[in-house]
């Protein structure tokens, strides 16, 4: 996909002795998968050719059916040195590499809160996924002990890759729900798996004690795939207004 060069501006530091860059790109989707989230990495190089500056292994989310056209920002990093230019803020160019990912969600399903102090409940589910490449290993789900009111429940989730590529984005989801069905409190945390290894993935959360009984947890799994990446370099960064 092409990258087209929306925004390249550049402002004084606070102190008078720095610059900072503001990048906005636009694209437009021409695979056939719909894509949500976009991963960049930036370099800022001198005159001279020198790296000055930049940021690496931003994201952000955007959502483009195929055929649409969608802008996002290139983190560049912040506080780069004057004297580093070599020719002023407008001399500078920047590197930019994008990976556009698309979102598969799964619904592992949901677990009754233990009802008492120290135990364990099981999914034993597995469920394989990514054409075969990502395995989930089922989870559990424990009532951690405490000297007050306040109980944390964690949620172990196992992960296999199986594939010669990185799964470069995999987010686990804990969702506490009441015996009313209403939601008291979720955590999601996310992990990049290494081709051919293994991850636990592991939530927490909390709530009293007394909001426990006919308790579950709802585990939900997202993965991103990577689509299709893109570079472009810019240059000729104007003052911002």
């Amino acid at each position: 996909m092409e990258l087209r060069k929306e925004k390249f501006e550049w402002s004084s530091g606070y102190d008078g002795e720095t610059f900072d860059f503001d990048i906005e790109l636009s694209t437009e989707n021409k695979t056939e998968q719909v894509i949500e989230l976009v991963k960049t990495s930036c370099l800022i190089l001198a005159s001279d050719g020198a790296t000055i500056g930049g940021d690496f292994n931003s994201e952000q989310d955007i959502y483009m059916e195929p055929g649409e056209t969608a802008k996002f920002t290139v983190n560049s990093g912040y506080n780069i040195f004057q004297s580093a230019t070599g020719g002023g803020a407008n001399s500078v160019e920047a590197h930019i590499d994008t990976t556009f990912f698309r979102r598969e969600f799964f619904n592992l399903g949901e677990i009754e809160v233990p009802a008492q102090d120290g135990e364990v409940s099981k999914l034993a589910k597995s469920k394989n996924v990514a054409g075969g490449d990502l395995q989930i290993l089922g989870a559990t789900v424990s009532r951690q002990p405490s000297e007050d009111a306040d109980r944390t429940i964690n949620t172990c989730v196992g992960l296999r890759n199986l594939g010669e590529d990185a799964q470069q984005k995999v987010m686990v989801k804990s969702i506490l729900i009441d015996r009313a069905g209403a939601q008291i409190d979720y955590s999601e945390y996310e992990e990049m798996i290494p081709p051919r290894s293994s991850a636990v993935i592991t939530p927490s959360v909390y709530t009293k004690a007394g909001r426990l009984k006919g308790a579950t947890i709802k585990i939900t799994v997202t993965l991103f795939q990577r689509v299709v990446t893109s570079s472009v370099s810019i240059d000729s960064p104007t003052k911002q207004n």
